[in-house]
């Protein structure tokens, strides 16, 4: 498996930064590594740090006690004239915004200086997969079936499944316990984005999955382990583990693909399918039905071909008449 730098600081991209960071800042960015967090948002949260240590340095301002809200604004106003993607410069923004809150939490500075600055907001344009590129995935999946242990096959079978399955979100899968899921159970309570909760109805292909991986689990799982998904040390495994498997998978595939564009493929293929929006909404977990319409706007030819097999006959009959008439 391809290793990711651990470390916040591992990578030759971060090198490349030249990156000088203020105080706090390497430590704010080790946490998120050690709490697992993906290396994407790592690195995205790497360069946001490093420009605004670049601005604030060039204004003299070289710890974050004497940062203040006007020095945030010219940020803001410096990374809205740069040439980048509107969602790139929010992003950013957002990081920055997090870094100076988790600074409050630690007890750092007394009070965040983001006061009432807007990041912005962006629409996030769904990427599901192709068919093509499911079955791609999986068939790389499956020739591993005797190369690598019983127990790291499963689990990535399983994980697999239930991201695309029940278009579970990386964190709300790696939140799950065993006791969760209990096969004689007909529905399974996932953690919510936000800390609420969903119902998930517990298909049998889903139970057979987890069926196959808990024979194996309970060969590394420490008697006291309750987390569904484990390292072979035992622990419960972060979102940083569980984007490495599916990376790895993509890489060996040819397919560019993370976690979440599973779930992005869940809802484009259950609205294809005709299934109720309002249904959709609640499997994913969506407080908006307008989030989850979103999806049905990335196949719209779907809807083409369904708006052509119910009114093309129809409106060719009113223009043309039946033959009948015509004679």
């Amino acid at each position: 498996m391809t290793q990711v730098a651990r470390g916040a600081f591992g990578t030759a991209k971060a090198k490349a930064l030249n990156f000088q960071p203020m105080p706090t800042m390497k430590e704010y960015l080790d946490q998120l590594a050690a709490e697992g967090r993906s290396p994407s948002h790592i690195r995205l949260c790497r360069a946001a740090l490093h420009h605004l240590n670049e601005h604030l340095r060039s204004q003299g301002i070289l710890v974050p006690q004497d940062i203040r809200r006007e020095h945030l604004i010219l940020f803001q106003g410096w990374v809205n004239n740069q040439a980048w993607q509107p969602s790139y410069r929010v992003e950013l923004l957002k990081k920055v915004k997090h870094w100076l809150k988790w600074l409050v939490q630690v007890r750092y500075i007394p009070d965040t200086p983001w006061i009432a600055i807007r990041t912005g907001v962006t629409i996030k344009q769904p990427k599901p997969l192709s068919n093509d590129e499911l079955e791609e995935l999986f068939a790389r999946h499956r020739q591993d079936a005797f190369s690598v242990t019983p127990f790291t096959y499963h689990r990535r079978e399983v994980i697999l499944v239930m991201l695309y399955g029940w278009g579970l979100r990386i964190h709300e899968l790696c939140a799950l316990d065993v006791a969760d899921l209990a096969i004689e159970k007909q529905f399974v309570r996932a953690i919510n984005k936000g800390g609420s909760f969903k119902t998930l109805p517990y298909l049998d292909e889903i139970k057979n999955s987890w069926r196959r991986y808990e024979s194996w689990r309970v060969r590394y799982a420490p008697k006291d382990q309750e987390a569904a998904f484990i390292n072979r040390g035992g622990s419960r495994m972060t979102t940083g583990d569980v984007w490495e498997i599916v990376h790895d998978l993509g890489e060996r595939s040819g397919v560019r693909v993370n976690p979440h564009r599973f779930r992005d493929t869940c809802a484009t293929t259950l609205l294809d399918s005709d299934v109720a929006v309002e249904r959709v909404a609640v499997i994913l977990g969506h407080k908006n039905i307008k989030t989850t319409l979103g999806y049905g706007k990335v196949n719209d030819h779907k809807v083409a071909e369904a708006l052509d097999g119910a009114m093309s006959t129809q409106i060719n009959g009113l223009i043309f008449g039946r033959t009948k008439d015509i004679a």
